[in-house]
């Protein structure tokens, strides 16, 4: 088995990494998200949103329930806006909160 370690040769002037990047393809995400059409909808949280709507409404939850899948909406609508990595968690995170308040209200009756 070869263990050497792989060897570019000499670099340039100091900055190799630098020389070998393609000027067309230097902004690798401008260059692949410009082409591609990116869906801006996250389908995983949708469905976790319809499915807490349904368990309120077969627990019969009432306006704290209510509340809480609000809250998750509206962390939704905010992620959907800002497509931010921060905004999808705290949508997720609204997602638990909601859904161990109705863990909660399960084990109770």
């Amino acid at each position: 088995m070869n263990r050497h370690r792989y060897n570019p040769g000499p670099p340039g002037n100091g900055n190799g990494a630098r020389q070998s990047a393609d000027p067309k393809t230097e902004n690798r995400s401008d260059y692949y998200t410009s082409r591609v059409k990116i869906n801006r909808a996250d389908h995983w949280l949708e469905n976790y949103l319809a499915f807490l709507d349904h368990e309120i409404i077969a627990l019969k939850a009432g306006f704290i329930g209510r509340q809480y899948l609000n809250c998750a909406e509206a962390a939704y609508r905010e992620f959907l806006t800002s497509q931010a990595a921060q905004d999808r968690f705290r949508a997720w995170l609204a997602i638990r909160i909601c859904c161990a308040w109705l863990a909660r209200m399960e084990a109770r009756s």
